[in-house]
């Protein structure tokens, strides 16, 4: 749950953030929330210099799939692939871009 309450905190405040700086600072502030509320770090929920992977509900085809954390993301290139029915290029590097794309497969209902 908390892994899911630094995405959605990244995806509604950090998207709109384009210099590297500000995010850095909103890390920050995001650790020392979980460190002084919950007693756990950024580096415990995600891995040391990690950043918050994307969350998406499109990655099982089962009905009503659960919104989680993508893990592989060779696979998410594939399932995108499938849920598009077209070669798109992936900039995974841009987490603002991600979370578009997830949003926009999400609608879909795959």
């Amino acid at each position: 749950m908390l892994q899911l309450w630094c995405h959605e905190t990244f995806r509604i405040i950090g998207d709109r953030m384009w210099d590297p700086t500000d995010r850095t600072w909103l890390k920050g502030q995001l650790d020392d929330k979980l460190k002084a509320i919950f007693g756990t770090s950024w580096d415990d929920l995600f891995g040391e210099g990690k950043d918050c992977p994307p969350f998406v509900s499109f990655m099982r085809t089962t009905e009503n799939p659960p919104y989680e954390p993508v893990t592989d993301f060779t696979a998410l290139k594939v399932r995108t692939y499938q849920c598009t029915r077209s070669c798109m290029y992936l900039a995974l590097r841009l987490p603002c871009h991600m979370h578009y794309l997830c949003t926009v497969l999400s609608l879909n209902n795959f």
